[in-house]
């Protein structure tokens, strides 16, 4: 005891508990790269009585050795669910197990004890019985994923009935998010229902998605309508600030100001309507934003302002005095006592190198020396940052002073090409 030990030693005190080898366990769990990437099609053969269960390694590398649960439901009368593990050893392989009718639920992996990534093949029925009935969350989530991919009409609907009736908010919450990438007329009906529900979290994820509805009138008015009433949820009247943001194409200056006077949980409301105020084009809003850098706000309010400020900066042309006061003003609070504002300083600063670049020196001696650690790890990634934007931008000087010295030997030629023509004239 009190000596080093290796991952070998820790084998084999647990070869010698269980009597058997685990050579090949530490050799793909803790020796090799990489994780099982599996390929697994299910098919019922109605004819023969069994379900046929076909499993490929598609990883490049050599096959994981390792057991791999599969259990199906309802495969007869006795309602007990027919489980097989068998061991993998082999790049491909296949199981055929016997069952007196058709299975209601396939479920690979049913526990989630296995390290891998999985991609299942198999019927429409049994994919919607995995989203409607399967126990476990993460398979109702596998399921979203794939009818999430699908553009039929009924998979669509499906997930929008789940919408209304799943138990847990987490599946709801991710329909919502798939839902909101469709983006059309059933999907923005179902999303603004779902804005009612009583699950807070749920309600969330409905305004977050329908922020993919850019210029659209309706959501609009109904997300206005629902600001206006207000939320039990400090989270989800902040997402509707957000979303109306992100739609219209000129964001509402009251609303987003108004916003900034309401008090909540660590700031969600106020770090949404300086995220809006980003959106702005006119110098008055960044001068309200570069207001809330300041002191006499909460810590949170500041840093989501410096944040602001550098998204700001990016997005939208201002007069070339107002970027170099705000970069001023950003490097400012490098020296400030606090860490938390030091590193949202040295993040905003990144954000905006082709502003910052005489800032670059203090950040490098930040990422020596600072006295707080995570401060250090923001300067490192912010010097990365300047060092590629340096980098990129000699690259692209190097590339037009090439294509102008073609253009000049082009013109060159041009021009002894004329001469040539008017000689044998």
């Amino acid at each position: 005891s009190f000596q080093t030990a290796e991952t070998s030693d820790f084998r084999k005190v647990f070869e010698k508990l269980y009597g058997v080898s685990l050579e090949r366990f530490f050799h793909d769990w803790t020796e090799r790269n990489g994780h099982p990437q599996l390929k697994i099609k299910t098919t019922y053969q109605a004819d023969e009585g069994f379900v046929k269960v076909e499993v490929e390694q598609t990883q490049k590398e050599e096959a994981f050795h390792f057991p791999l649960t599969i259990e199906l439901t309802n495969t007869d009368d006795s309602g007990q669910p027919t489980k097989i593990t068998p061991f993998l050893k082999e790049k491909k392989q296949t199981f055929l197990i016997p069952v007196k009718q058709r299975p209601e639920l396939v479920r690979i992996d049913p526990d989630f004890t296995l390290l891998a990534e999985i991609d299942e093949e198999k019927s429409r029925s049994w994919w919607a019985a995995q989203l409607m009935r399967a126990p476990s969350v993460p398979e109702r989530l596998r399921a979203v994923e794939h009818f999430g991919k699908s553009h039929e009409t009924a998979d669509q609907a499906l997930l929008i009935e789940c919408l209304e009736k799943d138990d847990f908010y987490a599946v709801r919450a991710e329909i919502a998010k798939v839902l909101g990438k469709k983006k059309n007329e059933e999907c923005r009906k179902a999303l603004l229902v779902g804005t009612q529900q009583s699950d807070p979290r749920v309600r969330r994820a409905c305004v977050a998605a329908l922020s993919h509805f850019e210029s659209d009138a309706l959501v609009e008015t109904k997300l206005k309508e629902k600001h206006n009433q207000g939320d039990p949820s400090y989270y989800v009247e902040a997402e509707i600030v957000d979303a109306l943001a992100k739609i219209t194409k000129t964001p509402d200056w009251e609303l987003l100001t108004s916003s900034l006077k309401k008090d909540s949980h660590r700031d969600v409301i106020r770090t949404k309507a300086l995220d809006g105020l980003a959106r702005c084009s006119d110098v008055e809003a960044l001068n309200t934003i570069t207001e809330w850098t300041k002191h006499g706000h909460s810590r949170t309010a500041r840093m989501a302002a410096m944040n602001a400020l550098a998204s700001s900066l990016k997005r939208h042309q201002f007069p070339k005095a107002k970027q170099t006061a705000c970069v001023k003003l950003l490097s400012e609070y490098l020296d400030e006592p606090g860490p938390r504002i030091r590193r949202a300083a040295i993040q905003a600063l990144a954000e905006i190198p082709q502003f910052a670049k005489d800032e670059k020196g203090q950040i490098a001696t930040m990422a020596e020396h600072d006295a707080d650690g995570r401060v250090r790890v923001a300067a490192e990634a912010a010097v990365k940052k300047f060092e590629q934007t340096q980098s990129s931008s000699s690259q692209v000087q190097k590339l037009q002073t090439e294509l102008q010295q073609l253009k000049d030997q082009y013109k060159k030629i041009e021009e002894k090409l004329k001469q040539l023509e008017t000689k044998k004239q």
